[in-house]
């Protein structure tokens, strides 16, 4: 009997394990929440592609700002950007980043440009990393349907490998993440150089709504519930971080606006340290918002590929070190940080340095084959970065129907509202910098670039992508892929057969314990 009771053990065991590498990612963080890294594409000087408006690192950096605004509304994710806003960074450091936070996702927010000026719509791309390859299509194709839905050309999932290592991503930050165990997406969500998605990007409405879509596709994938508050309850905000209230009424007040802001929608937003409470219904809701804490440091250098051994003369001075704070923004460190020695790693071609600031610690990648390329001064940060912190909002039909769960259980929907509304700002602002944030750089010249906005695996130089070759490859790459995607098909069902294999026999075993007497051995 014994025996029989230990090979059911391991059937429920298997089932158990089985079951749980099939969800979309695994929450990693010390809390149990999924950590998603949120990426503004370009940056500093790298203005990206010129529009018939703001350059595309401003747009990107919009639409991200509002894309995790939104995502903070849901309970069980935390969100970290890639840069402050006046920064740039690298596309490898960029896609490592989440590394040190154990993320689950990363998300480059970009927009598009082509020769062809007639060429518009929504794209998005997936990594070609096999063990994530199907589930960011399917993440990919939600983001597409969810910014279509807003009135824009739905141009669907695309991917691209590697031109010189076709078994790598094309882009940097997605071949860097999925190297780090981390599916990664980019979203293209127009293309500048078409007069009429320029026009449409270029007003501050879509730009939240492409944020909003962007993030309510994220937390359906992610299978997220949003945070909601009742009144009677007490409820912890991290700065930034917003909640829903639960039936109570139609009339909010917070007793301290630089702690809690309430809008007339009734989403409570953290705005700075200490405690307040709203009041609504009657009732009062307690929110406490810890300090803002520094969570990690990571580390990039351009040129990040080199020629050979000319990777161990690298340049120690153009090193980009970031500081990232517990309420996802990032901030340049100039000075105080170390940097060790460089060390061949197991990964072909691949150096890592240890670099440590301030008791966290982190390592530069860097490798040494590709084309070397001279320094520039795009570590150099443009001017002061803002404060990350925005007001969410209720848009109807984007964000409304989604499921709010409170701490006592209670569970209702975000409610439809008549006329879709903007952001409304509190009377009083917090502060722009986060505290305990380490000086900024002295402004530099602003560089417009007109080339499209991702790098190549093997150069951060910038690149211009023919449209239609790159629809090509990708055409071909998804017949290459789905042959991958059904032999893994192929091995989980394998797998489940023996697993179910497995049950039958225990409960043979059992029955036949049973009906011959037999006791424990």
């Amino acid at each position: 009997m014994v025996k029989a009771k230990y090979y059911l053990g391991i059937a429920v065991v298997a089932i158990a394990a089985f079951f749980g590498i099939s969800r979309n990612t695994e929450a990693k963080d010390s809390n149990g929440d999924y950590v998603v890294i949120v990426d503004a594409g370009h940056g500093g000087i790298d203005g990206g592609a010129a529009s018939f408006g703001k350059n595309e690192d401003v747009l990107n950096w919009n639409i991200a700002c509002a894309l995790k605004a939104e995502l903070e509304t849901y309970a069980g994710v935390r969100v970290y950007f890639t840069r402050g806003s006046a920064e740039w960074n690298t596309n490898t450091a960029r896609g490592r980043m989440g590394k040190m936070l154990s993320a689950d996702l990363f998300v480059s927010c970009h927009n598009n440009s082509s020769t062809d000026n007639s060429v518009r719509g929504v794209s998005v791309y997936g990594t070609i990393a096999p063990q994530f390859k199907s589930k960011m299509q399917t993440l990919a194709s939600s983001v597409c349907e969810k910014i279509a839905a807003l009135g824009i050309t739905n141009r669907g999932y695309m991917c691209r490998p590697d031109d010189v290592d076709p078994s790598v991503d094309y882009y940097t930050a997605l071949a860097e993440a999925a190297k780090c165990n981390i599916p990664g997406i980019i979203i293209e969500h127009v293309f500048l150089s078409n007069s009429q998605d320029s026009a449409w990007i270029n007003t501050n409405e879509n730009q939240i709504k492409c944020g909003v879509s962007d993030a309510t596709a994220i937390a359906s994938y992610l299978g997220l519930s949003k945070r909601g508050v009742a009144p009677g309850e007490s409820i912890v905000l991290h700065r930034t971080y917003s909640a829903h209230i639960v039936n109570g009424g139609d009339s909010f007040t917070s007793s301290n606006n630089k702690v809690a802001y309430v809008n007339s929608q009734g989403i409570i937003t953290a705005v700075g340290t200490g405690s307040a409470e709203i009041k609504c219904n009657g009732k009062v809701i307690k929110v406490t918002v810890p300090e803002v804490k520094m969570m990690g440091i990571a580390a990039g250098l351009n040129p990040t590929f080199y020629d050979g051994d000319s990777v161990k003369a690298f340049d120690k001075s153009k090193i980009i070190v970031k500081a990232v704070y517990s309420d996802g923004s990032v901030k340049q460190i100039t000075s105080g940080y170390t940097v060790g020695s460089i060390t061949k790693v197991s990964e072909a071609y691949a150096y890592d340095i240890p670099i440590k600031y301030n008791g966290f610690s982190c390592n530069l990648r860097l490798y040494n084959n590709g084309a070397y390329g001279s320094y520039s001064d795009n570590h150099a940060v443009n001017g002061t970065n803002a404060d990350i912190l925005k007001y969410p909002v209720v848009y109807n039909g984007i964000n409304t129907g989604i499921a709010i769960k409170t701490g006592n259980g209670m569970n209702v929907t975000v409610p439809a509202i008549a006329v879709e509304q903007t952001p409304t700002e509190p009377p009083t602002e917090p502060p722009t910098e986060a505290p305990t944030q380490p000086p900024t750089e002295t402004p530099a010249a602003t560089e417009a670039v007109t080339t499209e906005a991702e790098t190549s695996s093997q150069s951060e130089a910038e690149v211009t992508m023919g449209t239609s070759e790159m629809e090509t490859k990708v055409l071909s790459e998804e017949k290459k892929d789905n042959k991958s995607d059904n032999k893994v098909k192929i091995y989980v069902l394998i797998a489940a057969i023996i697993l179910m294999v497995g049950i039958i026999v225990t409960l043979f075993l059992l029955i036949k314990n049973r009906k011959s007497g037999g006791g424990d051995e």
